[in-house]
C-alpha cells in the first residue's frame, strides 16, 4: 500500500493499517480505534498534498498527544507537565 492509498482510505473513513510496511494511519486510529473528524482528516490530506511539512508536523503531534493520552509518556519537545519537574 502507498502513502497516498492509505491516506486516502483514511480520509474516506477507513483506517487501514499497513501491515506491509507497519505503518499506522496519521492519527492512529487503526490501532486506537479513535478516528478524528473528517474536516480534520481533510485538512490533513490537504496538508501532504501542498507538502506543508509544518501543518502536518503539527498535527501529528497533536494527533500522537491525544492516542497517548492518560498513559504515563512525555513527548520530546511538549511542554514538561509539573510532575515530571
Amino acid at each position: 500500500m502507498t502513502n497516498e492509498e492509505q491516506l486516502e482510505q483514511w480520509v474516506n473513513g477507513n483506517p487501514v493499517h499497513d501491515d506491509e510496511r507497519d505503518i499506522c494511519c496519521p492519527d492512529f486510529s487503526c490501532c486506537t480505534g479513535v478516528l478524528a473528524p473528517l474536516d480534520v482528516r481533510e485538512r490533513f490530506a490537504k496538508a501532504y498534498h501542498e507538502k506543508d511539512d509544518k501543518t502536518m508536523d503539527q498535527m501529528l503531534m497533536m494527533f500522537l498527544g491525544a492516542a497517548l493520552q492518560g498513559k504515563n509518556a512525555y513527548i520530546a519537545g511538549d511542554e514538561v507537565p509539573d510532575k515530571l519537574n
